[in-house]
């Protein structure tokens, strides 16, 4: 899961895979504090990858503008996968 964030947070050293990898998990613990349950949240199932990668998109925007896409991006998908039956 590390390198598919870095991919998509576009790093490409190794200086911030500690922060990465708490924002992963803080990611993946949203989800369960928000009603998914801990064995989807703890998943590696595309849409489960999906949202953890907008989530840490959203924590590490460049911007206010790209943050508040990125935030609402990951609202939605957490909406979906909390109502799926995953």
């Amino acid at each position: 899961m590390l390198e598919k964030v870095k991919l998509a947070l576009r790093i490409t050293h190794n200086l911030l895979d500690n922060d990465i990898l708490d924002t992963i998990n803080t990611a993946r613990s949203e989800m369960i504090r928000a009603g998914v349950s801990e064995t989807v949240a703890e998943s590696n199932r595309d849409i489960v990858e999906m949202a953890i990668k907008t989530y840490c998109q959203y924590i590490y925007a460049n911007n206010e503008k790209m943050a508040e896409g990125f935030f609402k991006s990951w609202q939605y998908q957490l909406e979906n996968i909390r109502k799926s039956t995953l």
